[in-house]
């Protein structure tokens, strides 16, 4: 299932293994959680992040795959 929400903030963290970005997001019904994007990607605040969404079969987990981000800009 596709889902979007609504980019918080964007980290870039450096680690001995190269670079990983993280999105604070926001979905329509309130809830926010953090997700990994590829570190190549910018996607500030303000955007609308696509996602899969998937569900365990035998938990209540939920897990979140990175589609895309659409950044869009006011022309005024």
């Amino acid at each position: 299932m596709e889902v979007q929400a609504l980019v918080l903030t964007q980290t870039l963290t450096q680690s001995l293994d190269g670079n990983r970005r993280f999105l604070n997001i926001e979905f329509s019904n309130g809830d926010q959680t953090m997700i990994s994007i590829p570190p190549q990607t910018e996607c500030p605040a303000n955007s609308i992040v696509e996602l899969h969404k998937k569900s365990a079969l035998f938990s209540d987990a939920i897990s979140y795959r990175y589609v895309q981000c659409n950044t869009y800009t006011n022309k005024h």
